[in-house]
């Protein structure tokens, strides 16, 4: 993790921050993709597409993901929750009351086809 604590303190660049680890098992942070990669165009396109109103941005997911086992294969990777996701959502994530809108079920499909159809053109 000193990697990570050391990439944090190099970002915030505050003496008056404190900056520590917490014990317990623990994973340095993935690479950032990049959103100026040919491979970021049609995923791009796509949510603006599905999701005319939506900021296409990253974000950070403070949790380990599959993402760490292909980082020595390529730069470019994206994590994709093709729904929307309101601030009671967020709250349920694996606990009691977890669910999603069937309407954003709906559009999730509708997005992973658009996704496809974007990503071979």
């Amino acid at each position: 993790m000193e990697c990570a604590s050391e990439r944090v303190r190099r970002t915030v660049d505050e003496s008056r921050i404190e900056i520590a680890t917490l014990a317990g098992p623990a994973n340095n942070p993935s690479a950032v993709s990049p959103t100026d990669a040919p491979a970021f165009e049609p995923l791009q396109r796509t949510i603006r597409r599905i999701y005319p109103d939506a900021l296409v941005t990253s974000y950070l997911v403070v949790a380990p993901t599959d993402s760490r086992y292909y980082q020595e294969l390529t730069q470019n990777i994206y994590g994709i929750l093709a729904a929307r996701v309101t601030d009671g959502d967020r709250q349920r994530v694996h606990g009691t009351g977890e669910r999603i809108a069937i309407r954003d079920d709906i559009d999730g499909v509708r997005f992973y086809r658009q996704f496809i159809l974007n990503s071979t053109q």
